[in-house]
């Protein structure tokens, strides 16, 4: 199996397997457009903060974004290559702020 077939697999699990789908795409659009910490997450995707604590939690896991370090107001960063960015271009709308 090829890099961009495990990665298309491993997007659907995360994206269409599972309630928080929708939400993880729109933030992971957020951070590719600009780097983030989980207060200006929550506030630009109108969410709760520990809503988007717990989505960047689950992209940190399923290593798509990463971080500085370990602290409060830490910024989150994209970990994808152009390629991946191109497979989640196939699920969901380039605007981070208009969800669909």
């Amino acid at each position: 199996m090829d890099f961009s077939t495990q990665f298309r697999r491993a997007a659907l699990y995360l994206v269409a397997g599972t309630r928080g789908g929708p939400m993880r795409l729109r933030v992971m659009r957020l951070i590719l457009h600009r780097p983030s910490n989980a207060h200006q997450v929550s506030i630009a995707l109108g969410v709760d903060y520990t809503t988007a604590v717990h989505h960047l939690e689950k992209l940190l896991k399923a290593r798509w974004i990463s971080r500085d370090a370990k602290r409060y107001g830490e910024l989150y960063f994209s970990a994808l290559s152009p390629e991946q960015v191109r497979v989640l271009d196939e699920f969901v709308p380039p605007n981070p702020l208009n969800p669909g």
